[in-house]
């Protein structure tokens, strides 16, 4: 424990010959640390508890919290009794004059041994979560390892301290100052995930022919964070991720760089590896006409509904099929006429159209619908 002292200062009253009142302050041996305990779960402030044995007089008891080269933020220091033979009060809170130091004055009515937790924010302790996925040659079934990369430069030395990431996560090691320790935290092989491509029309370009150059539709490795996925026992955080894929000798394909969203228990974690150019996605407006005009009293039109015909064609150029999310934007107000292929309504002015695409194969999905209220 580098840089951060406990101490422990008796203070009472003795009678002298000469001088009637004599303050005598007696310095007791540092308090080791029973347990420590650093909260990962913020980004931006790490909190760490830390729990001592504290050895009280009868009266009032000065404890020296002090710290040297600790990037500790001073207004955070709090003091919790856990254990205590008879009630104890904390009297006051001082900090000396130019000194990296607090100063409790507890009151007990006796002699005795309590347990006490000190919690305070340290700054320059973080932590990042990085990700390894590698896919299987069919594209089946992802193996996923997960490290938490402990980065300590706050001053303070750490040992045998508890790391927790989530209410039920911990790691236990220990970590010096300046130290940079990685720990893997999850390895699961097997997980079974699904290929996709999207195409996003409010994003892509609609007539691709009209491009420079190749138009590259996204593609994701799609995992469920689900006890039936090997997962599901706690939730996914954030992090960077790498994405390697498996050539036909089995060795390492890398793919890309994505970074993954956190993922609760329950939802699914999506992953870009890359774009592809075999499939291109060709989109048209094949009518658009006025309906319901409604006019004020100089009869001119304040409000109409406009019926558009949407024509999507999708041409699979691969030898294999293809799993295509086609998301369309809509206006606020907007009903559904008919179409071609059932979709899912995500939000007020966006929908889905779930699609297989057969190797080397076209499939075209035409919808006509209604825009309420133009003006």
């Amino acid at each position: 424990m580098r840089g951060l002292n406990l101490l422990l200062c008796l203070s009472f009253l003795v009678l002298h010959a000469i001088n009637p009142v004599e303050a005598r302050i007696k310095l007791v041996a540092l308090p080791e640390r029973q347990a420590t305990q650093v909260q990962l779960e913020n980004e931006q402030h790490t909190l760490l508890s830390e729990e001592r044995e504290l050895n009280l007089q009868a009266g009032s008891t000065e404890i020296d919290f002090s710290w040297q080269n600790v990037q500790i933020l001073p207004d955070s220091i709090h003091l919790m009794v856990l254990e205590q033979q008879a009630p104890v009060r904390l009297l006051s809170v001082s900090y000396p004059p130019n000194a990296q130091a607090l100063v409790w004055t507890i009151s007990s009515p006796n002699a005795q041994t309590i347990r006490v937790r000190i919690n305070y924010l340290l700054r320059h302790l973080d932590r990042l979560i990085t990700y390894e996925a590698k896919a299987n040659a069919k594209e089946t079934q992802l193996e996923l390892m997960g490290s938490l990369v402990l980065r300590n430069f706050s001053g303070e030395d750490l040992f045998n301290t508890q790391f927790q990431l989530a209410a039920d996560q911990f790691v236990k090691t220990d970590l010096r100052n300046q130290e940079t320790k990685r720990l893997q935290f999850l390895l699961k092989t097997a997980i079974p995930m699904q290929k996709r491509f999207v195409f996003d029309a409010r994003v892509l370009p609609w007539e691709p022919e009209l491009q420079e150059k190749n138009v590259g539709i996204p593609v994701f490795y799609e995992l469920k964070n689900t006890a039936e996925s090997q997962l599901g026992q706690m939730a996914l955080w954030a992090g960077k991720t790498r994405l390697y894929g498996t050539d036909s000798q089995g060795g390492k394909v890398f793919l890309g760089e994505d970074r993954a969203a956190f993922t609760p228990v329950g939802d699914t974690l999506s992953l870009q590896i890359g774009e592809s150019r075999d499939v291109v996605v060709t989109q048209r407006v094949l009518s658009e006409k006025r309906l319901n005009e409604r006019r004020n009293h100089k009869n001119q039109v304040v409000l109409y509904d406009v019926e558009e015909t949407m024509q999507v064609t999708l041409e699979n150029f691969r030898d294999e099929s293809v799993l295509m999310t086609l998301k369309q934007g809509m206006d606020s107000e907007w009903e559904m006429m008919k179409t071609s292929h059932p979709f899912v309504q995500k939000s007020f002015d966006l929908i889905e159209f779930e699609l297989n695409l057969p190797a080397r194969e076209k499939v075209v999905v035409d919808y006509t619908y209604q825009r309420r209220h133009q003006n």
